[in-house]
């Protein structure tokens, strides 16, 4: 809802948008997580207020013989994980690679009105036979989006 051409403030309205788009992506061998490029801060207006969080983040797994390999995305708000999704591929073919949508949606109640970084990060389960993942796979952008939403 607009009113004097802003915002109206109120529960259930989008106070605020903000984005980033990352197209350099990120490549991983650590079994540690790591991060992958793509942030974005907001500035609650309230700590009432909840943020909703939009990722499109392709994620690829890759290993270079018929074993399993896991790949997992990871979403924090500042640092600490609110989110995960693991990929993972069972070994069919000589040389296993998937590569798929590793998008996330929340909606965290971060309770403050300090500013907040919303980041991803990535790990493979093994180095071993080439084994990595990869984030932004194929130079495809990767995008965040945080909304406000009045509480």
């Amino acid at each position: 809802l607009l009113k004097d051409n802003k915002l109206a403030s109120g529960t259930g309205n989008v106070l605020q948008v903000v984005s980033a788009t990352e197209s350099t992506g990120a490549t991983v061998t650590a079994q540690s997580f790591q991060d992958t490029g793509l942030s974005a801060s907001i500035t609650p207006s309230a700590t009432s207020s909840k943020i909703l969080v939009i990722v499109s983040q392709n994620i690829r797994a890759h290993r270079n013989n018929y074993s399993d390999i896991t790949a997992v995305v990871q979403l924090l708000r500042d640092s600490t994980a609110i989110m995960h999704r693991d990929i993972m591929i069972r070994g069919t073919s000589g040389q296993n690679s998937v590569t798929t949508d590793g998008g996330m949606i929340i909606l965290d109640t971060p309770s403050t009105t300090s500013s907040i970084t919303y980041k991803t990060q990535i790990l493979v389960s093994t180095s071993d036979s080439g084994g990595y993942a990869q984030a932004g796979h194929g130079d495809s952008e990767e995008h965040i989006i945080l909304m406000e939403i009045g509480g």
